[in-house]
């Protein structure tokens, strides 16, 4: 897409000074996606810093699209309001897994299920996975 196209070209990179939870929790208003994502950074002690370079890819355009694939992760678990738990991961990498095709999160969301109890298996793939395919 052109906007694709333009987030390429300008690689803008999410790091705490932009994304300062606390800050984004004082001065976003109530219902905004700023102030949503600030309380989940703060409530769950992350920090927009805390992602570690993109390593063993020798392609810059491809280690840029992965760092913001994974820069951007916290804002889809705002939006879908998925919490950072087992389950709630899982049913990201559903959703990245369609909607990106990368192949980590095909590896994720293929292989892990297999460490839940069946009960939970059951509900993520009667649950999440539907709802990942329809988002």
């Amino acid at each position: 897409t052109d906007e694709g196209r333009e987030i390429l070209k300008a690689r803008p990179i999410v790091t705490a000074t932009e994304a300062d939870a606390a800050a984004l929790r004082r001065d976003c208003a109530a219902g905004t996606f700023g102030r949503a994502y600030g309380e989940f950074m703060g409530k769950h002690g992350f920090d927009a810093d805390d992602r570690a370079p993109v390593q063993l890819v020798d392609d810059e355009e491809l280690a840029y699209v992965l760092l913001r694939y994974r820069q951007v992760h916290d804002y889809w678990h705002v939006l879908f309001g998925l919490p950072p738990s087992v389950h709630g991961e899982l049913a990201l990498k559903w959703f990245e897994l369609i909607h990106t095709g990368l192949p980590l999160a095909a590896f994720s969301a293929l292989s892990a299920p297999f460490t839940l109890a069946p009960e939970k298996r059951r509900k993520l793939h009667e649950t999440h996975v539907p709802w990942a395919l329809e988002a």
